[in-house]
């Protein structure tokens, strides 16, 4: 798991947890672009996501073809 925008670009699809629960899935941009939440979360200097909700209890992973082998 990770929040690094340096790694989540190498995962084929990610899962955004809030609260131990799965709150959205896709790729990084995908999340990026409609996940207000999830950009806050991973880019970390964004006011409007920041302004969107809190980020209390968030969490990413990502996978990866390799990872699944």
């Amino acid at each position: 798991m990770t929040a690094s925008p340096l790694l989540l670009h190498h995962a084929d699809e990610m899962a955004f947890l809030v609260d131990g629960q799965v709150v959205a899935t896709g790729t990084h941009d995908e999340l990026v672009a409609g996940h207000p939440a999830y950009r806050s979360t991973v880019l970390r200097g964004d006011a409007e996501a920041a302004a969107a909700g809190s980020t209390t209890g968030t969490t990413t992973t990502g996978t990866t073809a390799k990872d699944r082998r």
